[in-house]
């Protein structure tokens, strides 16, 4: 028998789209001090960003990110201007950009993480 769909389209996303509005951005997607402390200590440089993201796409909307999805450019200006400080933008960007599987594992954008960093770096001097 073919698959029934319970939700539309428009629900669905209501329910597992990741967050674009600030408010929602700031209410789920900030990290506390011991999530930082463990992604600082136990991750490497190399999947660190990767699995903030899914720490937070875990706990809100309640579901893992999944290979070849697009990460909202809204979250990738949200963790650069909450988490990257202002010498260590370069060196991430450079990080991301070097390890390929990144892109292709998350569906990250390098084009949307680099602008979130770069309006960082504009902001801050």
């Amino acid at each position: 028998m073919p698959r029934r769909s319970i939700l539309t389209a428009r629900q669905r996303a209501t329910l597992f789209d990741l967050p674009t509005d600030e408010a929602t951005l700031l209410h789920h997607y900030t990290l506390a001090d011991d999530d930082i402390e463990h992604i600082r200590t136990r991750r490497q440089a190399r999947n660190r960003l990767g699995f903030a993201l899914q720490l937070c796409a875990f706990r809100y909307p309640g579901r893992l990110l999944i290979p070849g999805e697009i990460i909202p450019l809204e979250v990738s200006r949200f963790y650069g201007a909450t988490y990257v400080e202002r010498p260590a933008w370069q060196e991430l960007l450079q990080l991301i950009c070097s390890w390929e599987w990144c892109g292709h594992m998350y569906g990250l954008s390098i084009r949307h993480i680099a602008a979130g960093l770069d309006e960082v770096r504009d902001t801050r001097g």
